[in-house]
């Protein structure tokens, strides 16, 4: 899709966060595949969530000296990636806002083929796109996590699994406001996000090519497990319950198939089940 005269007109704020428990030599490349796109973001607002170890600190005073629309902010202790990112998107000027995680790898279209949806659907609030996930090397990747793409499979995939990939989305901060914004629940703050953005019939999309690519590893398959993981997933599945977007033999379902697999399974069988399965 190419951008059209309208579209390059359209600015954009591209937000993150970063904490010290982070790589600072992924979080580096992650800020380097944020500037060097294709379609230039009109700032970057980055937020430390609680002190931030000296090395990061370094990546960060070096990007900054390259990059002069790098704004960064400094929460006095670390509040969890919810109020974090919720605190970041007030600091950003623009209606549009683009995530990025500290340590993903955006690919140098990625900015330019989603400001494009948004200059074709001006009743768009979310466009997203596949990814990639990969260990030690993005050019190698383990698998692919595909979602869905219309509308109407959307509304039909979240009562299941997440239907965006977090990394790679960007929306609108008006909607995103109207919608509740982020909220703090265990490693669910983006997909709780995304189920009151469908419950309220907001417009959203996901463009099927991998725009991003994710890394993958660090304890990831072990932190979608446990007793915790599973509270937050049934959270959600109560919620759409309660609101009505599924019925009560798919909450039943649901809770049965992840309670065995986040719950019940070791972390070597759990991958097996989140790649063939349940991805």
């Amino acid at each position: 899709m190419e951008l059209t005269s309208v579209t390059k007109k359209i600015k954009f704020s591209v937000l993150m966060s970063v904490y010290k428990k982070d790589n600072p030599f992924f979080f580096r490349e992650a800020l380097y595949s944020v500037i060097h796109q294709t379609y230039s973001a009109d700032e970057i607002i980055l937020v430390k969530d609680g002190a931030v170890s000296k090395e990061i600190q370094l990546v960060i005073d070096d990007v900054k000296k390259q990059c002069k629309y790098l704004y960064v902010y400094e929460l006095k202790e670390n509040v969890g990636l919810g109020k974090a990112l919720s605190y970041g998107m007030q600091k950003c000027r623009n209606e549009i806002i683009a995530r990025m995680d500290s340590d993903d790898i955006s690919l140098p279209e990625r900015f330019e083929k989603e400001i494009a949806y948004f200059g074709k659907n001006k009743n768009l609030t979310i466009v997203g796109s596949y990814i990639d996930e990969f260990v030690e090397n993005p050019n190698k990747p383990k698998s692919i996590r595909t979602v869905p793409t219309s509308m109407e499979e959307i509304k039909r995939k979240v009562v299941v699994r997440c239907p965006f990939n977090h990394p790679s989305v960007m929306f609108k901060k008006s909607h995103i406001l109207a919608a509740g914004g982020y909220q703090s629940l265990y490693l669910f703050e983006d997909y709780y996000l995304w189920i009151r953005l469908i419950e309220k019939e907001f417009i959203c999309a996901n463009i099927p090519e991998v725009l991003v690519h994710m890394r993958i590893g660090n304890g990831m398959v072990s932190r979608r497990g446990g007793k915790e993981y599973f509270e937050s997933y049934k959270f959600l599945q109560n919620y759409m319950l309660k609101h009505k977007m599924l019925p009560i033999w798919k909450y039943m379902f649901n809770l049965i198939v992840r309670w065995s697999v986040q719950v019940g399974m070791s972390d070597r069988m759990r991958e097996v089940v989140y790649r063939r399965i349940l991805r």
